[in-house]
């Protein structure tokens, strides 16, 4: 269902610019439906994806770099999705490797970061 929501609004709504300076990203509209589209259709110099066998709670992720330093971290879980911007990739490596998915998300990730 969401997914074809998405499928609607990107049809819908009107083109926006997105800007790849080559050292990071630069989106100018702002919103959480843009940037999902965004992060789906650029082409990144650095781009990881990870799935976790959860239920609940963080399920993927994914990492979106245009300057391979800091980027985009996308989110999902089994209710929703979030994207927060502006996450350096040292905090991605060390996310993707912990020993608890959850307690480092909710420690060093999701109020440290802002939300799109």
């Amino acid at each position: 269902m969401n997914k074809l929501l998405i499928a609607i609004a990107i049809i819908i709504l009107p083109a926006y610019s997105f800007a790849d300076n080559g050292s990071e990203c630069q989106i100018e509209a702002q919103g959480y439906e843009k940037t999902y589209e965004y992060l789906q259709n650029h082409v990144f110099s650095f781009q990881q994806y990870f799935e976790t066998l959860s239920v609940r709670g963080v399920q993927k992720a994914g990492f979106f770099s245009c300057n391979g330093e800091e980027g985009y971290l996308l989110i999902q879980t089994h209710e929703r999705s979030y994207i927060y911007k502006n996450v350096p990739r040292d905090v991605w490596e060390e996310f993707k490797f912990t020993n608890s998915i959850e307690s480092y998300y909710v420690q060093h990730i999701r109020f440290s970061y802002i939300m799109v």
